[in-house]
């Protein structure tokens, strides 16, 4: 079911069947947001997997509309599947309420809308936004606007019955919340009776009269409300009657403001998604100050009266405290609008989006060096709250041929579009960027090429990873910057040894081992020692693979680098069990995954838990087992991750079938090669068709194990997994040493 939700509070949708009743009386007074809230809030019940709701106010991009469900749904793109194709797989078979939130700005994302709500049966989709969406299978439901006052030949009802009507009860609220003990009286019933009827009994209208109440009386509210409404009657003919009312409303409340007022509105209206104190200042005070610019402790206060004064007028909200415990405003959208326009007209806006971009470029390029180590999270979780701001300032840069800042945006970014799942986003802004840049500046364009392989990498794009990390070399070597090219060599290595090319990579990372020892530079040499480490682990050379993984690990802990040193903490985990070690490899590995969660690294998180199901299998504690793969079944869930998901799958079902729980352990042994039955391809079909071997070897059908056992071989064998391979060969003999005596006998 997909309901829009606009201005003048009509709403559609796409019913299951038959007609559709929603309790919307009740929950009219609070907005369209808080309205639609309500309306999910009310049906949850009837929706097994939940409700989700998904705020699109800052983007203008239709493009982004799935990643941002995904993002509510915490679905990350995995391997190479687009975002989209992930987003539908974990929606099918699902019954549950999506909530998206001020659609406007992204109106030709309605198809997508459509497309959902028809492919997934069992996904309903309420859509606030002022305007229908117009695709087919849509309804119309028109809600009325609050309930409102009759003033008869200019009498009211009497003053008890006049505050049970919606639109006056939210104005005395709003009254009260900005002066303590206001009433309404037989001296001010009539101006605030007259207010809500002016203002068409609309929320935001009245929620912004109402905030005047601090510094007016209702009367002298209402005496400068009735002179804007008439000055903006009529408007084009385009505008909706209910935008006009308001815009009026929204340039009433402008130009109560002060020069110095307003001129901070207008910058201030360049963030999206909110902003900080310390970003207004920087980004807003040479507007409101003029030439020369706002700077020192008192423009510092100058920004900060101005936002509270704005807050207290109700154009700013307070959204938040931000990650490191500062404050945080808002601008609703429609009130945004309206700045931006007004800033247009000043011819200010681009002056303001280049200092917005350049300091949004200068926080990214100061964040960047830190995503590896201890305040990792702390910083990640920072770009997540500016992520529409930095899209703002990449989408201005690109629109206005700012090609150099473009790229340095790029290169700041893509470590966090790597590690928060934002891969197909990334690689397109990246690519963008590319495009626009000036063929001289080489260094800039070879680091945007290697985050662009890697994100490639990551979605199993190795065609195009190659080729983008082989153009940065090119370039890298006009340029001469070792240190660039050293992380180059890795990358290369790291592709390689995805791709099972052992000797390129071996190549690749002993040139990056050579550079880093030339120019003495102990990130790079540790880099290098961690996939070599893995080839000789590969090529079952344990010490020669403890000595790379001990080696980068000390580097990594001198560095400060907990990401790496995570990663070589697992990579020795995997050293301890190759050898029998598997105490000393439990113990690397929940020190990895403390510290993989801290940081809030969900991708190799789940290689942890994976490893660590695993480990405690092979102790025999299959209770323990269970619990690190439901963490990853959870985890797996969170991503749409199909292969992880059978992963976690595969292990609890070889757990329940050591337990003696045959029905669970087939349960969930049909439910892993389920998962990933769709590739046809890969270790976790091999492995499920091993597990159903075992399952039919323990229930005594000899024929039918032999079958899925040598059905497993080929894929654990393109696999090179030597451990399962072992297990499976093991169940084979089995089956025919079985099936042998019962033809004998």
């Amino acid at each position: 079911m997909a309901i829009s939700l606009n201005v003048s509070m009509s709403c559609s949708f796409f019913p299951r069947s038959g007609s559709v009743q929603l309790p919307l009386c009740k929950a009219l007074h609070k907005g369209k947001t808080r309205l639609a809230l309500q309306i999910a809030a009310d049906m949850i019940e009837s929706y097994r997997d939940g409700a989700f709701f998904v705020r699109l106010e800052p983007l203008r991009d239709p493009g982004l509309l799935i990643s941002q469900i995904a993002k509510a749904l915490k679905i990350r793109e995995t391997g190479g599947h687009p975002v989209r194709e992930v987003l539908m797989d974990y929606l099918k078979g699902k019954h549950l309420l999506l909530l998206l939130d001020n659609f406007e700005q992204i109106m030709d994302a309605g198809l997508e809308v459509r497309d959902l709500a028809m492919s997934c049966a069992g996904v309903k989709v309420i859509v606030t936004s002022r305007e229908a969406l117009h695709v087919r299978g849509e309804k119309i439901l028109t809600v009325p606007p609050l309930e409102m006052p009759r003033i008869r030949k200019g009498r009211l009802p009497p003053l008890h019955r006049l505050t049970q009507f919606e639109s006056v009860r939210l104005f005395i609220e709003r009254a009260i919340a900005v002066r303590e003990g206001f009433k309404v009286n037989n001296t001010n019933a009539h101006a605030v009776a007259e207010i809500c009827v002016r203002l068409d009994g609309m929320p935001l209208a009245i929620e912004l009269a109402a905030a005047r109440v601090k510094l007016l009386s209702p009367q002298a509210i209402l005496k400068r409300l009735g002179h804007r409404l008439e000055f903006l009657t009529g408007g084009p003919r385009d505008l909706p009657a209910r935008q006009k009312a308001l815009r009026t409303t929204i340039q009433w409340s402008y130009d109560l403001l002060d020069e110095a007022g307003q001129k901070l509105f207008d910058a201030l209206s360049v963030f999206a998604g909110g902003f900080t104190i310390d970003a207004a200042a920087a980004v807003a005070a040479a507007a409101v100050a003029g030439p020369p610019a706002c700077t020192g402790n008192k423009g510092q206060f100058d920004i900060l009266d101005g936002i509270e004064s704005l807050a207290d007028k109700s154009l700013l909200y307070s959204v938040q405290q931000s990650e490191r415990g500062e404050p945080r405003f808002g601008m609703f959208e429609s009130i945004r609008a309206y700045g931006l326009s007004r800033l247009r007209d000043t011819r200010q806006e681009n002056a303001l989006r280049r200092e917005h971009a350049g300091y949004f470029l200068g926080l990214a390029q100061k964040v960047e060096p830190k995503l590896g180590g201890q305040e990792a999270r702390l910083w990640l979780d920072w770009l997540e709250t500016e992520h529409e701001n930095l899209r703002e300032s990449l989408t201005w840069c690109s629109l206005n041929g700012e090609a150099t800042m473009l790229l340095k945006l790029g290169s700041a970014l893509w470590r966090f579009w790597e590690m928060r799942g934002y891969l197909t986003e990334g690689r397109d802004r990246l690519r963008n960027a590319l495009i626009l840049a000036p063929e001289q500046a080489a260094a800039l364009r070879s680091e945007v090429l290697l985050g662009l392989g890697v994100l490639a990498r990551h979605q199993s794009d190795y065609a195009s990873a190659l080729g983008h990390l082989n153009e940065a070399m090119a370039l890298c070597g006009h340029g001469g910057d070792c240190v660039l090219e050293g992380h180059i060599d890795y990358e290369l290595g790291c592709t390689y040894y995805r791709m099972e090319r052992l000797e390129k990579a071996e190549q690749a990372l002993l040139a990056g081992a050579d550079l880093a020892n030339r120019i003495d530079n102990s990130l790079l040499t540790g880099l290098m020692k961690i996939t070599l480490g893995l080839i000789a682990w590969r090529r079952h050379n344990p010490e020669g693979a403890r000595a790379h993984f001990d080696a980068c690990y000390r580097i990594f802990s001198d560095l400060g680098e907990e990401r790496l040193k995570s990663q070589a903490l697992g990579n020795l985990g995997l050293y301890y069990k190759q050898c029998g070690n598997l105490e000393q490899a439990k113990i690397c590995y929940k020190r990895a995954a403390g510290i993989k969660e801290a940081i809030g690294d969900i991708v190799t998180l789940r290689i942890m838990y994976n490893n660590l199901g695993t480990l405690y299998y092979r102790l025999g504690d299959y209770s323990q087992s269970l619990f690190y793969y439901g963490h990853l079944e959870k985890l797996a869930r969170d991503t749409a991750d199909k292969r992880y998901l059978s992963t976690a799958h595969g292990g609890m079902a070889d757990a329940y079938l050591a337990l003696g729980k045959l029905d669970k352990a087939s349960d969930y042994a049909q439910s892993a090669v389920q998962a990933v039955e769709d590739l046809s391809q890969g270790i976790e079909l091999g492995t499920g068709y091993r597990i159903l071997g075992d399952l039919w070897l323990a229930s005594g059908d000899d024929a039918r194990a032999r079958k899925q056992f040598e059905r497993c071989m080929p894929f654990l064998v393109d696999a090179r997994d030597d451990e399962e391979l072992a297990r499976a060969r093991e169940g084979y003999a089995k089956a025919l040493a079985g099936e042998k005596i019962k033809h004998h006998n």
